[in-house]
């Protein structure tokens, strides 16, 4: 078996949080902590498109191409990962376990990865990317395109329906509302 490594996106500006999503606080620990800690369980861990954190046993990558978005960082991560397939994730998850990630990488892949449906629809920032898919992210960056969706839609990738309550891990907190309604909820409650 290939070993599975780990890469947390955690580059983005925050802009709709209005502070740094990485940095916010769960039972004690920020959510880019909590994730290092998870993926840790499954292999090597990287961090892309942020400056190093002290005390975090990560990798820190930065972006392959400066505010070239989520591509930018999986661009980097492949890189990184080659010739391993890797775990891409979003750091604002706050629900996800380290069985979320032990469950992703134990699902047969695709000859370019693994994807998880929610609601019907590719979750891109927690898929497994295997290392074939550099070109066209690449190809991607270099045509402008910031989203990781249209090199997923054009791969060969197995695609899972998330099981309910992963999908309910899989609610992001992009802006104070949702971080303020994630606070509220256990981690078994369905999402709103």
């Amino acid at each position: 078996m290939a070993v599975i490594r780990v890469a947390i996106l955690a580059g983005g500006h925050s802009t709709r949080m209005g502070r740094d999503k990485a940095l916010l606080e769960r039972d004690g620990a920020t959510l880019l902590a909590r994730l290092v800690t998870a993926g840790r369980t499954l292999g090597p861990v990287a961090v892309a498109g942020r400056a190093p954190v002290p005390g975090l046993k990560a990798v820190f990558l930065p972006d392959a191409v400066a505010e070239g978005g989520p591509l930018a960082g999986i661009a980097a991560a492949l890189a990184w990962a080659a010739p391993d397939p890797v775990l891409i994730l979003a750091v604002d998850l706050p629900w996800l376990t380290a069985a979320d990630l032990h469950w992703l990488a134990d699902v047969p892949p695709g000859l370019d990865g693994t994807v998880v449906l929610r609601q019907g629809r590719i979750e891109p920032l927690f898929a497994r990317w295997h290392p074939g898919l550099a070109p066209a992210v690449q190809a991607a960056l270099t045509g402008g395109r910031r989203s990781p969706l249209a090199v997923l839609e054009a791969a060969a990738v197995n695609a899972y329906a998330a099981p309910p309550d992963l999908a309910d891990r899989l609610e992001d907190c992009d802006t104070p509302e949702a971080w303020a309604l994630a606070c509220r909820r256990t981690p078994d409650a369905a999402a709103p």
